[in-house]
């Protein structure tokens, strides 16, 4: 078999399995075909980059689909809805056009697009396919156990989940912002051969596994035959408690009518469909995006419809059906949101930056591309905006007509209609910092993830991370980013030994990149991380025996630093992760440093602010235990560079100004050094980073 893209490119060339696919469209004349790469023809799989949009370049098996219900439509539908939704958190299967050549007869146009199985898993999630349950209709194993989910249905048979407690119930098994994304574009294209029909979802066997759910099949979307299917309330349709017969019997809107019942739950449902009708599902997109993949089929349209039979006209006209239906349906999605949940008036909202290329701002599930952003919520329910610097700046506060705020966070209550400004300016070098935030070394046999590092922006600005470099060595040794990532405050990367293994076990950490070509000793290892400059900007020499945590050596538990604001490298600062730790998220460990609080056991303690500092720093020291005390400055191939002090100290807390100097008061270079707060039977070491 030959495939060719439209442009008239050899895509695949090959001598494959071949089935015929699809159910009720197999009537049709053109057949819809399941192409399966196996040895017995040569190679077992086709390693080829398919999708423009995917990065995967080998498959097991591809579908060539015959658009299903919109072959003798606009042989586009399912694919615009893939389309559409390629940047949400949604499984779907790419979209790709093509030219079908059968033993030299020419075929038409078919759409390539993934088979749906465990191999699609893997190859978009890194997961193993043997640990994988897939399911479809109410849950129906397709391949693996559905006994984890049934646990869930049977749960919310017998209960709603207004209280908290009940929600966690079903909250905790399930990937929430993928299935309330995935509910909200059904709705939105109006599919009614849903929720009784083409519903698949998985997880895997692997403790704390999500259920995702797959958006296929959406043929029936954006009116095929109904002029004014847009004003259709799928809204109610999706949560009909009473039908007993296809599309949406009862069993299948019981999940999403519980879910519903939960305060926290509907807000989120309902302002994340908001969200997505002023981006995605917003008129001009989907206009753009309609016009985009017209002009991939009209260069071969003739040829296809002659082929079969097909009317122009009527493919024309179809395409005017789902740009009128893109025009109407967002006025009628919104009074149906309205009507279900008893919702206050629309109201316009606009986000806007000080200053061009500064930052942006995520509004509740999205970051719009451009700025000014105009959106329309509704009244009483309020959005969260957060500000995200860009490279080089910082946030500094927002405004809103006369109010000012220099929260990072902002809950806008939506009591009027407002413009929302945030405000950014340059960042200095101290509102730079990355630290090593979590480490796991040596995992168990059972999640054998294999070594990752996980850093943390605890700075005020975002930081590209292209060209950085992470060793346990020098600089021109280690893992080099190779693309642009850009790492806001208060986020996280997770940097792998394996990716695939990391991935298996971990499929929804997107926030990972790998192969790290060194791997971490479990007799323990430093870890330093360089600037493109090549400049040590941290580092962690963590060691298996105490003070460091000795309960995660080979038993699947990671790291973690219990602050982002202490020392890195004092062992007492961090502590064991069960269960393989908690990679691209909040440490379950994480307190807040108190600088305030009663001292610690040792005695004594000391702390610089601000760091990393180019003209000084502040030393503060904290002595419980009265004695001799001296402060030593190291750099890091271990030379003693300074002395600050070195006399009886009594009880109490003391400031020290040290402005990065020598023995001979000369400026020391920039880097990292460590100062050693050292007592007759007790000691206290921190880092400290100078920029010059």
């Amino acid at each position: 078999m030959e495939l060719y893209d439209v442009d008239g490119n050899k895509q695949i060339d090959q001598d494959i399995g071949l089935k015929i696919f699809g159910s009720w469209s197999r009537a049709l004349p053109q057949k819809s075909l399941a192409v399966f790469a196996r040895n017995i023809y040569g190679k077992g799989s086709f390693q080829y980059k398919v999708f423009k949009d995917k990065p995967i370049k080998k498959f097991e098996a591809l579908v060539l689909r015959n658009a299903g219900n919109d072959w003798s439509g606009a042989i586009m539908r399912d694919g615009l809805t893939s389309t559409l939704v390629r940047d949400m958190d949604m499984d779907r299967q790419a979209f790709q056009p093509a030219i079908i050549y059968i033993n030299g007869e020419y075929w038409g146009i078919q759409n390539i697009r993934e088979k749906v199985n465990s191999d699609y898993l893997a190859e978009n999630h890194f997961v193993n396919p043997a640990n994988v349950n897939l399911l479809e209709f109410s849950g129906s194993p397709v391949e693996g156990s559905g006994s984890s989910y049934n646990d869930i249905i049977s749960y919310v048979e017998t209960n709603t989940l207004e209280t908290e407690q009940k929600y966690l119930q079903v909250s905790g098994k399930i990937d929430i912002n993928n299935y309330i994304q995935y509910q909200l574009t059904e709705i939105y294209i109006n599919n009614k051969d849903w929720p009784g029909n083409n519903i698949k979802f998985w997880n895997t066997n692997d403790q704390g596994s999500l259920w995702r759910w797959i958006i296929y099949d959406t043929d029936f979307g954006f009116s095929p035959w109904e002029d004014a299917a847009y004003t259709f309330n799928t809204m109610e349709f999706a949560t009909d408690p009473d039908n007993t017969e296809w599309p949406n019997p009862s069993w299948s809107t019981l999940l999403f009518r519980r879910m519903l019942t939960n305060q926290n739950f509907r807000n989120n449902f309902i302002n994340q469909y908001a969200d997505r009708l002023n981006t995605n599902f917003k008129y001009e997109k989907v206009d753009a995006t309609v016009d985009s993949i017209k002009q991939v089929f009209l260069p071969e349209i003739n040829d296809h419809l002659l082929r079969w039979d097909l009317s122009y006209d009527g493919w024309e006209w179809n395409y005017s059906v789902i740009k009128n239906y893109a025009r109407n349906r967002p006025v009628y999605a919104r009074a149906h949101l309205k009507s279900k949940f008893s919702l206050g008036d629309l109201l316009d909202i606009r986000v806007e930056i000080s200053s061009p290329g500064t930052g942006r701002v995520k509004i509740n599930s999205i970051i719009p591309y451009s700025f000014p952003f105009s959106g329309i919520y509704f009244k009483d329910l309020p959005i969260k905006l957060t500000a995200i610097p860009s490279p080089g700046y910082k946030f500094v506060k927002w405004q809103v007509g006369t109010l000012n705020s220099d929260s990072v966070v902002l809950d806008y209550n939506m009591a009027a209609g407002a413009t929302i400004t945030a405000v950014f300016e340059s960042a200095g070098v101290l509102d730079n910092k990355i630290v090593i935030n979590e480490i796991n070394y040596n995992s168990s046999p059972e999640k054998d993830t294999k070594d990752w590092i996980e850093l943390y922006n605890a700075g005020n600005s975002s930081l590209n991370l292209k060209d950085w470099i992470i060793s346990d060595a020098g600089p021109e040794t280690g893992f080099v980013f190779p693309i642009d990532f850009i790492l806001a405050p208060g986020t996280y990367i997770v940097v792998c030994r394996e990716l695939a293994a990391f991935r298996q076990f971990w499929p929804n950490v997107l926030n990972s990149t790998g192969d790290m070509n060194f791997g971490l000793s479990s007799a323990g290892d430093n870890i330093n991380l360089y600037d493109p400059d090549g400049n040590l900007v941290d580092f962690v020499s963590f060691s298996t025996s105490a003070p460091w945590p000795t309960d995660a050596n080979g038993t699947g538990a990671s790291i973690e630093l219990v602050d982002p604001n202490l020392d890195n490298n004092v062992g007492s600062n961090w502590k064991s992760s069960a269960n393989g730790g908690t990679p691209g998220v909040l440490n379950i460990n994480t307190t807040t440093t108190d600088t305030t609080d009663n001292l610690p056991t040792s005695g004594c303690r000391l702390i610089c602010y601000p760091n990393p500092f180019s003209d000084y720093t502040s030393i503060k020291i904290e002595v419980s235990v009265p004695g001799k005390y001296r402060i030593e400055i190291y750099n890091l191939q271990g030379k003693l560079v300074n002395i600050l002090a070195d006399q009886s100290i009594e009880e109490g807390v003391y400031y020290l100004d040290w402005g990065g100097t020598a023995f001979n008061h000369s400026l020391l270079p920039g880097g990292v050094y460590i100062i050693r707060l050292l007592g007759d039977k007790q000691h206290y070491n921190s880092k400290v980073i100078i920029i010059r």
